[in-house]
């Protein structure tokens, strides 16, 4: 079976005391598929720094023991077009013209960068991946979250989704389907060595969530993203005009537009989250 290409970028804070894990639990079941090739990781800014996030990566990579896949230095601050992680991503799907996906789940400073080295850019790659956006508020019981991965550099996230084909969104809202809870991670995941090293790094997010927001658990954002990549048969999936205007996108905000507005994304939702839990703990045990 021919595997599917793929290239991961990320801000990767799994196990950093205070910074979300779902970056790091992609990666996990990234390196556990069969049926892909991962091309390279690159590092973004987000949950924290990228020079952070570079350096919990490569430690979660000798940790598993998988040190062979490339990792790229990405942007620092919002508009740095010429980076590291850039110009990789756009030499590997040069390599591979319409066959390499993308998943990135933390600012779209690197993609945009990509796109600025070569407007032609978009045209090498099969599709992109986010996890990205909201179309209402995020309230939780002790305080609003707001949005995060297309507002930080929200002028990089106007280029991409204006410019880019095939683009599928997880908005933060969408993501809300499905809670998970220490317990039931720790239920599901004790038994393996895999499941041991996730736990050992999940533990202060998931109290952190609970400190912050009241959230007993966490919304497991990213993973969503990847499981639609993988097993799209789980989500209801919707094509929309996005109107993309710079206000919008500043707040993190996805509003439909008249047809032939802005661009067109893909923004499924979850529509059975029992097969969604499964499938998630498939790849983490």
């Amino acid at each position: 079976m021919e595997k599917r290409k793929l290239l991961f970028d990320c801000d990767n804070t799994m196990g950093i005391p205070d910074c979300d894990i779902d970056d790091g639990l992609c990666l996990l079941y990234l390196l556990g598929r069969k049926d892909i090739e991962l091309l390279g990781l690159s590092s973004s800014f987000g949950n924290n720094k990228t020079a952070v996030v570079y350096e919990n990566t490569k430690k979660m990579l000798k940790e598993r023991g998988r040190e062979e896949i490339p990792l790229w230095y990405g942007a620092d601050a919002p508009g740095q077009w010429e980076n590291e992680a850039s110009q990789k991503i756009l030499e590997t799907v040069k390599r591979y013209p319409g066959e390499v996906d993308i998943l990135v789940t933390g600012s779209t400073t690197n993609i945009a960068g990509a796109y600025m080295l070569d407007r032609e850019f978009f045209s090498y790659v099969n599709s992109i991946y986010f996890m990205g956006g909201i179309t209402e508020p995020l309230i939780f019981a002790k305080k609003e979250m707001k949005e995060l991965n297309f507002s930080i550099d929200y002028k990089a996230t106007e280029l991409v989704l204006k410019n880019g084909k095939n683009l599928h969104t997880l908005t933060g809202n969408a993501c809300l389907a499905f809670l998970l809870s220490y317990e039931e991670c720790e239920r599901r995941l004790e038994k393996s060595s895999l499941g041991q090293y996730i736990l050992g790094k999940a533990k202060d997010w998931m109290h952190y969530n609970d400190r912050v927001y009241g959230i007993p658990g966490f919304y497991n954002w990213d993973m969503t993203t990847l499981l639609y990549y993988f097993y799209p048969e789980l989500f209801e999936d919707s094509l929309h005009w996005i109107r993309l205007l710079e206000s919008d996108i500043k707040e993190g905000y996805l509003i439909e537009g008249n047809e032939g507005e802005g661009n067109q994304i893909h923004l499924p939702k979850l529509k059975d989250s029992k097969d969604f839990v499964e499938r998630m703990f498939e790849g983490l045990s």
